[in-house]
């Protein structure tokens, strides 16, 4: 059962007043938490540049309410005028070459999925996932994911307090994952110290910002907390745990 009653997007307020086009984030929701009960980190997001689309959906592991964010966004995109709509903002304004998705929880499996799992999955170019449900819940819960199937950018971030430590992702069960998406795929992982399970859809709200500027914008000084020697990420006292593999930067 899908509960879209309605779509949250946020969006630069100066989008239709010239020809750029805006990269998209779509987020996907943890367990009880839809978008409607996170506005802020959807304007955050928004206000640097992105069109960042939400959900009241309930159920996101399946990647499919990404999906149906992924095919609205695409209409905006080529339909200039809606019935009962002065303007159309998003129209000819959507950078469709450059789409992101994150998700914390139930959503954090959702973003695998949404690359994985539907038809449009080959457009997105960047996941995020917070404190993803382990692999071996997830299998429990009928939420199955295989992050050996993932081809694109992927940050991977959890908490190490009780919430996910005891139940949600360990530090081992993330591990686990990151250890199981190719090697050939930039991927990103760490933990944040004394955060609990819940404080994750938040407490990365920075890096996962920066991560969309560099994967999706193209920003070079965004990718210097990943991408140099002395990545910030590495050295963030925050933070333990921190894995990072960038073989295509190596490659060059």
């Amino acid at each position: 059962m899908h509960d879209f009653k309605k779509y949250e997007i946020y969006y630069p307020a100066d989008i239709a007043g010239g020809d750029a086009a805006y990269p998209v984030v779509i987020y996907s929701n943890g367990t009880g938490v839809m978008a409607s009960k996170y506005p802020a980190v959807l304007k955050h997001l928004a206000s640097w540049g992105f069109i960042v689309m939400a959900t009241e959906e309930e159920n996101s592991w399946n990647g499919f309410s990404s999906e149906m964010c992924l095919r609205f966004i695409m209409k905006m995109n080529e339909t200039e005028k809606i019935e009962g709509w002065e303007i159309n903002p998003f129209y000819r304004h959507v950078d469709l070459e450059n789409i992101g998705v994150s998700g914390h929880s139930q959503g954090g499996v959702g973003v695998f999925n949404a690359v994985t799992e539907n038809k449009n999955g080959g457009m997105i170019k960047a996941i995020f996932s917070a404190s993803p449900t382990n692999l071996e819940l997830a299998h429990g819960l009928e939420w199955d994911y295989d992050p050996s199937l993932i081809s694109v950018p992927i940050f991977l971030v959890s908490g190490t307090g009780d919430g996910d430590e005891k139940l949600v992702v360990s530090g081992t069960q993330l591990r686990e994952i990151y250890d199981s998406i190719p090697e050939t795929v930039t991927k990103i992982m760490a933990r944040r110290t004394g955060a609990d399970h819940g404080d994750m859809l938040t407490f990365a709200d920075g890096y996962m910002t920066a991560w969309f500027m560099w994967q999706l914008q193209g920003d070079n000084y965004a990718a210097k907390a990943f991408s140099e020697n002395d990545a910030e990420i590495l050295s963030n006292a925050l933070y333990q745990d921190q894995k990072i593999s960038l073989p295509t930067l190596e490659e060059k």
